[in-house]
């Protein structure tokens, strides 16, 4: 690398939920992997794997676990190894290595696709090419990554075939990895035109880059969900489940395969999702009126206080 620059990588996970994160080390302590915690003030903690060394180790596990990633996760994967394939010959101390390794570093977590002019990326690039006068995306480069493209499109074409077949076996353990890391369960009060009564409502959405939207793909046929919904934001993409036959698929998901760090939402999903199918009473619309605005990450934004809604309550059952 040029002077005053060197390779560290790094592996991180960042979670609120610290039963979450000490599980995670303590699967890597088995490993023999060094990791720290790091706490990051409104963002909870995570998990930091820095160094060569340790990185290496850490791509190796994820390469020969028996659970396969899938969509942009097994991309990143494969320029990992490539990244470790130029330091290993001992080729990034070269020209053409160096190349190679800038190169490989501005295709993480964006797959095989050309940067936007507005993304944070092509800043990232603008940066090195001025400092360096190497130009990102050059044949040298782009010759390693030709290989690593034709593996992921490979990939996609094998898991969409699996997919239309009814072939795809998912590891459950897996989906709830993918939830504790980037999925968010709510449950919340809602009124409706020509109802008096608030409505208890239930929500799943799960949040990736727009470059991933197929393992959005992936998490849908897992649920059964044949019409999914996907929310397109600038740099991002969600996929939300409301429907309740989902809801049902996805209760009985967690039962099987349960999650750390959101204990307190599912079960606050399951009653919500139980009262469905029956008449509630006003003990417990007060209830779980309650446990919602005390467990709740969004009561800064509710248009009604809890009194509010209780004084509705009130109304409707003449409590």
């Amino acid at each position: 690398m040029p002077i005053g620059y060197r390779i560290l990588p790094v592996a991180a996970f960042s979670q609120k939920n610290i039963l979450t994160l000490n599980a995670v080390g303590e699967t890597l302590t088995q490993y023999n992997i060094v990791w720290r915690i790091q706490y990051q003030n409104y963002r909870g903690s995570e998990i930091k794997i820095e160094g060569l060394e340790n990185v290496r180790k850490f791509v190796n596990l994820l390469d020969n676990l028996e659970t396969k990633m899938y969509g942009l996760k097994f991309f990143d994967l494969c320029i990992m190894k490539q990244l470790y394939f130029v330091i290993d010959e001992n080729k990034h101390n070269t020209v053409e290595g160096r190349q190679q390794v800038i190169d490989l570093k501005f295709s993480l977590h964006t797959g095989p696709f050309e940067y936007q002019a507005e993304a944070n990326g092509r800043l990232g690039r603008d940066i090195w090419e001025e400092r360096h006068g190497i130009v990102v995306g050059s044949s040298i480069g782009t010759a390693r990554k030709t290989e690593i493209y034709k593996q992921y499109e490979e990939h996609i074409k094998k898991t969409k075939l699996a997919m239309k077949k009814s072939q795809l076996q998912l590891n459950p353990s897996y989906i709830s990895g993918l939830i504790e890391g980037d999925g968010c369960l709510c449950s919340f009060i809602i009124r409706q035109n020509g109802f008096c009564i608030p409505r208890f409502q239930n929500a799943f959405s799960f949040t990736i880059e727009k470059e991933g939207v197929f393992l959005l793909d992936v998490i849908a046929y897992y649920f059964k969900d044949n019409r999914p919904y996907f929310y397109k934001q600038p740099n991002a993409i969600s996929y939300t489940i409301r429907r309740p036959e989902i809801h049902q698929n996805l209760i009985d998901h967690f039962n099987h395969a349960p999650v750390f760090g959101s204990l307190p939402q599912i079960e606050m999903f399951k009653t919500i999702h139980g009262i469905k199918a029956r008449k509630l009473d006003y003990a417990e619309a007060v209830k779980l009126a309650t446990m919602i605005y005390e467990k709740s990450s969004r009561n800064g934004r509710k248009k009604k206080s809890l009194e509010e809604v209780i004084e509705d309550f009130k109304k409707y059952f003449k409590a």
